[in-house]
Parts: structure tokens; C-alpha cells; sequence
């Protein structure tokens, strides 16, 4: 069984696939902060916006129905993003590959992500799955993935990840200060070309 807070289908707002139809897969739980008020401050994840708290548990072929029930009838191909919370606590190659058997079952192809604040090192032997990974502290493991996006600026910097040659933004992080952090970020993606800026693109249109 999986818990999960909720399943919605919307736009992609950040990153490579932004724009992209996406059904969004918000799992229960996170190792970085409990979800209680109370512990947010001390957590690294002070800024946090997401209500990754109780939820619902579902099988996978329960969860394959409620995607197949966001997709338009005539849609027959869709992109899964597991998300959170920490989707990497609950996520496997065993539970993506009978997820995607019983929805290609259903005439519907489909590719998969995962966002992770990559705290936790997996990988997905059998299954191409597009990995964004979205550090907050100096103890992220993972070292193996297709996007970086770091918020901006934290305690984690970007020189930390000079080891990484793919795709990196940088996102103003969404607090009080978010206007000076989208100068901060702007700044530093100009003195660094191999950064590009990331914004919620979902906030500036006003959807999920």
C-alpha cells in the first residue's frame, strides 16, 4: 500500500518538462520535515509550502485507475511525476514496473519522474525514469540524476555541485524575500552560464 495526499493532473511548472501535461503523484511524508508547524523552523525546509500530511493509501492498481480517471478520454499517453513529501521512502523498480504494466495493459504509454530532495541514494535499474533532484542540505547522496534544481539561496551553494554536468537551475526560493532572491538568482545565473534560471511557472499562472 502507498500513502498518498493527493493525485491531480496539471501543467509541469518547473524545470526541463515545464509546460508539460503531467499527473502529479504527491506521496505522504518527508525526511527532511514532519509537516507540523511547530517543527518547521528548525527544519531545513523553513520555506516550505506543500502539505505532504495524512493522506490516502491506495494499491497500485487503485492508482492506476485514478490516473487513467485525470487523463481526457482521448489522451492515451501520460506523464507520471511522483512527488512530495519524499517520494523515494515509499517509491521502488518493483511498484513503477507494475504501474506502467497495467496502464500499457490499458492501451496507455507512459513515462515516469521522481522529485527528490535526494537525502535517500536509489536507483532505478529496469525503468527510464527522469530523476530531478532538489538538494537542501550538505548530506544529499544521491549522485546519479537527470535534473538539478537547487533553490536559491540556501545554506547548501551552487559551487557544491560543480561535480554535475547536466541540466542545472537555480529557483528563487517562494518566502518573504522572494524578490531579492529572484535578483540573487538572476544575478548569479548571469556570473554562471552554466545555471539557468528555474521560476514556478504553476504560481505565476495560478494553477496547482
Amino acid at each position: 500500500m502507498l500513502k498518498i495526499k493527493e493525485i491531480f493532473y496539471s501543467l509541469q511548472g518547473e524545470g526541463f518538462h515545464a509546460g508539460r501535461p503531467t499527473v502529479f503523484i504527491r506521496f505522504s511524508g518527508c525526511n527532511l520535515w514532519s509537516g507540523k508547524t511547530k517543527d518547521k523552523e528548525k527544519s531545513p525546509c523553513y520555506f516550505c509550502d506543500t502539505d505532504f500530511v495524512g493522506g490516502k493509501k491506495y494499491t497500485v492498481c487503485e492508482l492506476a485507475n485514478e490516473i487513467k480517471s485525470l487523463l481526457p478520454i482521448h489522451v492515451n499517453d501520460a506523464y507520471i511525476v511522483f512527488t512530495g513529501g519524499e517520494p523515494s521512502l515509499q517509491i521502488t523498480d518493483a511498484i513503477i514496473s507494475e504501474l506502467k504494466n497495467k496502464l500499457n495493459n490499458d492501451g496507455i504509454h507512459c513515462s515516469f519522474a521522481i522529485e527528490t530532495n535526494g537525502e535517500n541514494d536509489f536507483k532505478f535499474v529496469d525503468n527510464d525514469v527522469w530523476i530531478t533532484v532538489s538538494p537542501k542540505t550538505n548530506s544529499f547522496k544521491l549522485k546519479t540524476f537527470s535534473e538539478l534544481k537547487l533553490l536559491y539561496p540556501l545554506s547548501i551553494t551552487p559551487d557544491t555541485f560543480d561535480f554535475f554536468n547536466g541540466i542545472k537551475y537555480l529557483q528563487p526560493i517562494f518566502d518573504i524575500s522572494y524578490e531579492n532572491n529572484i535578483k540573487l538568482t538572476i544575478d548569479y545565473c548571469l556570473n554562471n552560464p552554466s545555471w539557468k534560471l528555474s521560476i514556478q511557472q504553476h504560481k505565476v499562472l495560478g494553477i496547482e
